[in-house]
C-alpha cells in the first residue's frame, strides 16, 4: 500500500479520524490544554466527550479550509449595494491635545450633517497618546505614562463618552508607526466596523470630508465590471525607477470591503515596509497591489471626491504663520527665545530681537519646548524632526490679526 502523501488534507472532526490525521488535527486546530484533555478522554474511554466536541472542531476545521482556499476572484464581492448607507468612514485622528481641537472643528463643520443625511457611518480612529519615544532595545516594562500622557488619556475618555464617535486602537500613536496604525484600522473594520452590507470604506484625514454621491458613482462603475475599487482624489504616484507600487495621496482614499478584508487577513501586510517607505499611503498602495493577484482592481482618480473642512481655519491653523516646512527643525539652532503659546507670538519676539534672523522653529505639539532662532549657514536650512515646524518671519502676520482669529475660533467655532 502506498504511503499517504505528507500534504494530504486531514479529516475534519475527531470521531473516525485516522491516527495520523487525528494527531495532525489536534496539533493544527487546538491548543495544548485541549489536546491533553482529549487524549485523557480517549484513554479513559470517554468517547461521548469527543462526540460532543466533534461538531465544534469540525466547524473550526471548515474555517481553516475556507481561509486557505479563498477563490482567486471574489464571486460574492458585490452582494452589497453602492448606496452611501453602506459606506463606512474611518477618520485618521491624533491623540494629543491639538487633535482634540481639530476634531471639534470637524464636528462643527457641515461634514457630520452630510454624512448623517446619507446615513454614512463614521468613526475617529486613535491610538494611545505618546509624548516620549521608547527605546526598542531597552527593557521598558517598568515605564509608566508621563503626566502629559495621563492628562491626554483623561481628556480622551471624557471626549469619547460625550461624543461616542471614537475608536481606540491598541498601539501608541506615533508618526513613524502610522502605517501600522492604518493596518490596525483595516483589521478593526474587517472584524468589527463592517457588516455584511458594507460596500465601501473611506479613510481620510481630520481636515477633509468626502462626497458620498461621487463615491456611489465610482462604486457602481466598478461593480458593473466586477472589479475591486481603489479610489482617491489625487492622482496615483509612481517611482521614477519603476520600483514603487502605484498609490494615492493619504489625505483621502477609499477601498471596497473585499479589499479591506483581504488586506487585513493577508499575512504579507505587516511586512510591506521591507520594500516600501514607512509612509502610510505608500504602504497602502503596496497592500492593494498585492491583492491584484486575486482580483481585477480599478484605480479611480476623482478630485471632486474630496473637500476641505472649514478651509479658512485650516489655512490659518498656525495662527497666521505659514510654515516653511512641517516636521522639520533648524539645521543650525541659535538663541532660544523662550516659551510661547503660538508661532505668531514667537515671531513677534523674534522681530524685536537682534539675535534672530529671518527663520525660527516652533513645536505646535509641545510649545513648552520653546521657540528658537535658526542660524543661517552652509548646507540645508532645515533637517527632519517630528516635533518641530520651521517658519519665516515674512510669512507671519501681525499679532492683532492673530488675536482676532484666536477670538473668532474659540468663541464662535468651539462654543
Amino acid at each position: 500500500m502506498d504511503r499517504p502523501s505528507q500534504l494530504a488534507k486531514p479529516s475534519c472532526g475527531l470521531v473516525g479520524a485516522g491516527e495520523r490525521d487525528f494527531n495532525h488535527l489536534l496539533k493544527g486546530t487546538l491548543p495544548t490544554p485541549w489536546r491533553k484533555f482529549i487524549l485523557a478522554a480517549i484513554i479513559g474511554g470517554n468517547w461521548w466527550m469527543l462526540y460532543l466536541m466533534n461538531s465544534s472542531v469540525a466547524s473550526r476545521c471548515k474555517f481553516h479550509e475556507n481561509f486557505a482556499n479563498k477563490p482567486n476572484h471574489h464571486e460574492d464581492h458585490r452582494t452589497a449595494s453602492c448606496d452611501p448607507s453602506n459606506f463606512l468612514v474611518m477618520i485618521k485622528a491624533g491623540a494629543t491635545r491639538k487633535y482634540h481641537t481639530r476634531r471639534e472643528v470637524w464636528r462643527n463643520s457641515t461634514c457630520p450633517e452630510l454624512y448623517r443625511n446619507n446615513s454614512v457611518r463614521y468613526r475617529f480612529m486613535l491610538g494611545m497618546p505618546a509624548h516620549e519615544m521608547i527605546d526598542p532595545a531597552s527593557h521598558n516594562q517598568h515605564k509608566r505614562s508621563n503626566l502629559d500622557e495621563i492628562e491626554d488619556m483623561g481628556r480622551l475618555e471624557k471626549e469619547a463618552s460625550e461624543y461616542r464617535d471614537m475608536e481606540f486602537l491598541p498601539l501608541r500613536d506615533v508618526y513613524e508607526d502610522f502605517y501600522l496604525k492604518t493596518l490596525n484600522m483595516f483589521k478593526w473594520a474587517a472584524t468589527i466596523g463592517m457588516d455584511d452590507d458594507t460596500s465601501m470604506v473611506v479613510i481620510h484625514d481630520d481636515e477633509y470630508c468626502f462626497q458620498p454621491e461621487i463615491l456611489r458613482g465610482l462604486c457602481q462603475d466598478a461593480t458593473s465590471n466586477n472589479q475591486s475599487l481603489y479610489a482617491a482624489a489625487y492622482e496615483a504616484q509612481n517611482g521614477t525607477d519603476g520600483s514603487f507600487s502605484p498609490y494615492f495621496s493619504g489625505n483621502l482614499y477609499a477601498l471596497d470591503s473585499w479589499l479591506i478584508r483581504s488586506i487585513a487577513h493577508d499575512p504579507r501586510s505587516p511586512f510591506a515596509t521591507k520594500t516600501k517607505a514607512l509612509a502610510e499611503d505608500v504602504v497602502a498602495g503596496k497592500w492593494v497591489e498585492d491583492q491584484g493577484e486575486k482580483t481585477d482592481i480599478r484605480y479611480a482618480e476623482e478630485p471632486s471626491l474630496i473637500f476641505e473642512v472649514n478651509a479658512e481655519y485650516y489655512k490659518t491653523e498656525d495662527w497666521f504663520c505659514e510654515p516653511i516646512e512641517k516636521f522639520s527643525k533648524c539645521a543650525n539652532e541659535g538663541t532660544n527665545l523662550g516659551t510661547f503659546a503660538r508661532p505668531v507670538d514667537c515671531a513677534e519676539e523674534a522681530r524685536s530681537s537682534q539675535r534672530c534672523g529671518e527663520n525660527f522653529q516652533f513645536s505646535n505639539d509641545q510649545p513648552d519646548l520653546g521657540c528658537s532662532c535658526c542660524v543661517e549657514g552652509e548646507g540645508n536650512l532645515t533637517i527632519a524632526h517630528e516635533l518641530w515646524t520651521t517658519y519665516a518671519l515674512s510669512n507671519c502676520t501681525g499679532d492683532e490679526q492673530a488675536d482676532e482669529q484666536y477670538y473668532y475660533y474659540y468663541n464662535d467655532t468651539i462654543s
